[in-house]
């Protein structure tokens, strides 16, 4: 299933929210009288769209950076281990926006990343639904919210293929947001507990 940019803000600060409030937050909220869930609703209805807006923008800036950072690799680059760490964890520009980087082979396993894996990992990601599709259609990505292999919780993570000065895909560069942590998102992270609740809401409801 695709989906849309605003979905996908959608979704992520839902699984933000939930994950910051948890269940005993959950249950605290059913415990409001109805009265006071009804004032709320209403008055967080606009903040809650606020949030999806900011996160709409920002998304769409974020997967930006990540295609013209895979637009400066080459195949040299590529083929030399020793650069494509470099690359990741001192000259790529997402160091400074997002938690972490990537370069993934065509067949799907990472060949760098920075944070560096632990010597003698090895991190394929040929079945995660989001590779499959960066590699199908070509093109730059941002997945649903998932559990990143490399720990840490909640994240999205924006692909974009890194081509050959005669068109083809030579491998994807990659860069991972936490969504637990204030980083370029911008403040979701640390959102006021009103505006998180907006969004839990629909989780309590259904």
């Amino acid at each position: 299933m695709k989906l849309s940019l605003r979905a996908k803000a959608t979704l992520l600060a839902a699984t933000l929210a939930a994950g910051l409030l948890g269940v005993a937050g959950a249950l605290q909220y059913r415990d409001l009288g109805e009265g006071i869930r009804g004032v709320v609703h209403e008055q967080l209805d606009t903040l809650g769209e606020s949030i999806v807006e900011d996160l709409s923008g920002n998304l769409e800036t974020l997967l930006a950076v990540v295609e013209q950072q895979a637009s400066v690799l080459d195949a040299d680059t590529l083929a030399d281990l020793r650069r494509t760490q470099d690359f990741v964890s001192r000259r790529a520009a997402t160091r400074v926006l997002f938690d972490g980087t990537a370069i993934i082979g065509l067949d799907g396993v990472v060949l760098v990343n920075d944070p560096p894996l632990p010597q003698g990992t090895r991190l394929d990601l040929a079945d995660r639904a989001y590779f499959r599709r960066v590699r199908e259609e070509k093109r730059a990505l941002i997945s649903e919210p998932i559990r990143a292999r490399t720990g840490g919780g909640p994240a999205v993570l924006m692909l974009a293929p890194v081509r050959g000065g005669d068109g083809r895909v030579l491998g994807y560069f990659a860069a991972g947001l936490a969504l637990g942590r204030a980083n370029a998102l911008g403040g979701v992270a640390k959102a006021p507990l009103g505006r998180v609740l907006q969004l839990m809401r629909q989780v309590i409801d259904e």
